[in-house]
């Protein structure tokens, strides 16, 4: 499974989260991720970035965008690594009108 530098597996059961937040639009599963993940994307935010706060809102609105699109999210097994990047189709609506937890 892929580690990222905080130490936060990437695996089955995030992807299990995404499958749910795609499915039902599942608050407690959005805002899992989000925890799972924040501090990391902060940090890589602030990196690039070299402000906090816009690092912050960065991360927020790729959560927001995320949950917006969850709809869109093909969770069905693929046969071939490289083909993973196209279970996220764009579509010119933006997705299912989704929400996130505040």
């Amino acid at each position: 499974m892929p580690r990222s530098d905080s130490g936060a597996r990437t695996g089955p059961h995030e992807i299990g989260l995404i499958a749910k937040i795609a499915a039902k639009n599942d608050d407690d599963a959005a805002r899992r991720l989000y925890r799972k993940y924040r501090m990391e994307l902060s940090r890589l935010g602030f990196h690039i970035l070299r402000d906090q706060g816009l690092a912050e809102e960065m991360v927020q609105e790729t959560f927001i965008k995320f949950c917006q699109r969850a709809g869109s999210y093909d969770a069905s097994p693929e046969p071939s690594p490289s083909r993973r990047a196209a279970r996220w189709p764009r579509r010119p609506d933006g997705g299912r009108n989704g929400h996130c937890p505040g």
